[in-house]
């Protein structure tokens, strides 16, 4: 399981299904079976590792992707549209960000690019 890809500053890349376009973080399951991510954790703070916590029942397939628009949701964590929406946006200069399940070490990424020099998902699904 890994940080795939994420947009800050996202002006068209990838809309919600309510046609905004929020900044957004995608997952990625390289492994050969599905993975729960009830109870994983997607912080934008190092200070704050439990920030947003992914609902129960939520899965990545195997070789499958899942993006997360952070878009400041007031909840602990989002599901609006069959979409999932955490409380916190990304800065477009750059800035931390974790993956981690409840007993992993935090898998970091500290970048943030304009969404005009990234993709959208391999598989266009929001879901």
């Amino acid at each position: 399981m890994r940080i795939n890809e994420i947009c800050a500053d996202n002006n068209s890349a990838l809309l919600t299904k309510a046609g905004v376009a929020s900044d957004w973080i995608e997952r990625y399951n390289a492994g050969s079976e599905a993975v729960d991510l009830g109870g994983w954790f997607l912080p934008d703070s190092a200070a704050e590792p439990v920030q947003w916590r992914f609902p129960d029942g939520v899965e990545i397939g195997p070789k499958g992707y899942l993006v997360v628009f952070a878009d400041s949701s007031l909840n602990e964590y989002s599901v609006t549209n069959g979409e999932l929406h955490a409380s916190f946006a990304l800065g477009k200069d750059g800035e931390y960000i974790s993956l981690y399940g409840p007993d992993e070490i935090p898998q970091r990424l500290t970048a943030a690019l304009p969404c005009s020099s990234m993709r959208k998902p391999e598989n266009g699904s929001i879901s």
